[in-house]
C-alpha cells in the first residue's frame, strides 16, 4: 500500500513517462510483475519498457524527486512517528567528521559527542535512546544533555 505522497510520485514521475513512451500506464510492468517468474526481454519485445526503465533511474533525479525522498525516507514524512527525532539525528550525523565511508564506532562516539552539546531536542533524543530495552541494539542510549 502506497501513501498519498509515494503514489503522486510515481503519477507524476513514473506513470507520466511511461505514457509518453506509449507505455499505457505502466500497464506492461504490472503484467510482468504479476507473473511468478517473469522473463524480461530487453532486447525484444520489452525493449521500449527497458529503455525508459533506464532513463527513468539514471544517475541523476529530478530536483522534485530527490526532495520526496529527502522528506520522507530520510525526515520520516510528514507523519513522522519520531516527532522530529530522526531529522535531528540527520542534522546530528551530518556534523560527524568522518571522511570513512561506514559508519564506525568512532564515529558513533562523535555523534554522543555531538548529542551531549546539542540544544533543544537533546533531551527528548537521549531519553528516546534511554529507553530502549536493549543497548546492544542502541549503543548511544547513554547520552546525556
Amino acid at each position: 500500500m502506497l501513501t498519498t505522497a509515494a503514489h503522486e510520485l510515481i503519477e507524476r514521475q513514473y506513470l507520466k513517462a511511461l505514457s509518453a513512451a506509449g507505455l499505457k500506464d505502466g500497464d506492461e510492468i504490472v503484467v510482468l510483475l504479476r507473473q511468478p517468474r517473469a522473463e524480461l526481454q530487453i532486447g525484444g519485445k520489452h525493449a521500449k519498457l527497458a529503455k525508459v526503465i533506464g532513463e527513468l533511474h539514471s544517475r541523476t533525479y529530478p530536483p522534485a524527486e530527490k526532495q520526496f525522498y529527502w522528506d520522507h525516507l530520510v525526515l520520516g514524512g510528514p507523519e513522522d512517528s519520531t516527532h522530529g527525532l530522526q531529522g535531528l539525528l540527520v542534522n546530528l550525523m551530518g556534523k560527524v567528521p568522518s571522511p570513512k565511508a561506514a559508519f564506525d564506532r568512532e564515529d558513533l562516539r562523535a555523534l554522543v559527542k555531538l548529542a551531549r552539546r546539542a540544544e533543544g531536542d537533546c533531551e527528548t533524543l537521549a531519553g528516546s535512546t534511554r529507553s530502549s530495552r536493549s543497548w546492544r541494539r542502541r549503543p548511544w542510549r547513554s547520552v546525556s544533555c
